[in-house]
This record gives C-alpha cells, structure tokens and sequence, in this order.
C-alpha cells in the first residue's frame, strides 16, 4: 500500500526530532560525565599541594616570647629539597637577624639566629621547595618582649664612728707616762734634797 505524502512527511520529522533528542542526550551525557571527572583529576592532583603546605612553626606564629630563641624552625608536610630554600628573619628595626644557612632534615627547615637585642616584632620569611618541586613561600610573625630586669636596693651602710673610749685612752697614754715621769723627777729631786740636808755640816774653826 502507497503511503501519502502526509505520512511520509510525519514519519520523517518524527525520525528528525528523535535523532535531535538522542544527540542532545548525547550531549549531555558527555557534559555530566566531564563535569565528574574535572573534580577527580583535581583531586588527584591536590594531595602534592596539601603535603607540602606548612603544619607548624617554632616559635608559634602570633606567639610572645620573654626569652630570645636562637633559632626558626618550620615543619611541612612532606620532605623538603636542599635546594632553593630560604629563611630571612627580620627584626623590628628591619635588620635581619638570621645568620648562616637553613638546615633542611625530612620535613623541618631550621635557621639560625643571632642574638635579638630589640623588643618587638619579628617577621619570618621562606621560601621551601618541597620533594615534588613544588614551592611554598610566606611569611610570619612573632614577638619578642623580655621581662625587664629587676635590681634589688643594697642596705644603706652606716659607717663605724671611731671608738672615742679607744682615742681617749690611745691619747691618755702619753699624758699619764709624762706625769708619772713628772712625779718621779720630783720624787728623786726630794730626796736628793733629804740627803743633803742630812748631812752635818763640818766645821772651819776645828781645822
């Protein structure tokens, strides 16, 4: 039987619009599945980035500190290269105050500092490549406020008069040597004077 040309006309826009759905579905089929995977590979790729992020610092970034410490040291979440690292500590009078270079050992980064001499704001620098090659750089903060030192006053010091009792009898001494050498004298001139008087008196006329 001979179809009419109004029903071949529908058959074929009816096998047009299906094949129009089935691409679109197509589509987006492959839309939803891009959509999917884009999220999966970035999350295969995040965990580098993660590893190597910095885990904690010594001093604690933000702390206080009343005693200076002699070095930096920041731990990481993955190994650390040798290479291209950098630690710059600067003080509050932008004079930097790190000395030598950072010493890397597995996941740690120390740097050595000399001796902090000012109150106040100290900022760490760095710059760490991790195993990976990838590069982690920022920047930090702590204080250092040391505790003023305190002097205890000395006990006022009174000094020794000097014993009068001791200059009295020290001057005394020589007073009472020339008295008694006085009374002497006199004692012996007396009786020099008793003797004499003593003796009789001898007489001219009988010679």
């Amino acid at each position: 039987m001979t179809e009419s040309p109004a029903t071949i006309h529908r058959r074929t826009s009816h096998q047009q619009s299906l094949h129009t759905r089935l691409r679109a579905g197509v589509g987006a089929v492959g839309l939803i599945s891009l959509l999917i995977l884009v999220p999966i590979g970035a999350g295969a790729l995040s965990p580098a980035s993660a590893h190597s992020e910095l885990k904690s610092t010594s001093p604690a970034s933000g702390s206080t500190l009343t005693k200076a410490p002699t070095n930096v040291q920041l731990t990481f979440g993955e190994d650390i290269q040798t290479v291209g690292d950098g630690i710059v500590v600067t003080a509050p009078n932008a004079t930097r105050v790190d000395t030598g270079k950072a010493v890397i050992k597995g996941t740690k980064a120390t740097q050595s500092l000399k001796a902090l001499t000012t109150a106040g704001v100290y900022t760490v620098g760095y710059r760490i490549v991790s195993a990976d090659g990838h590069v982690v750089a920022s920047t930090f903060a702590f204080t250092y406020k040391p505790v003023a030192a305190t002097t205890t006053p000395s006990p006022a010091t009174t000094p020794v008069a000097a014993s009068t009792t001791a200059d009295t009898q020290g001057s005394g001494f020589p007073t009472a040597i020339a008295v008694f050498g006085t009374l002497a004298v006199l004692a012996a001139a007396g009786m020099v004077l008793v003797r004499r008087s003593g003796r009789k008196p001898t007489s001219g006329a009988d010679g």
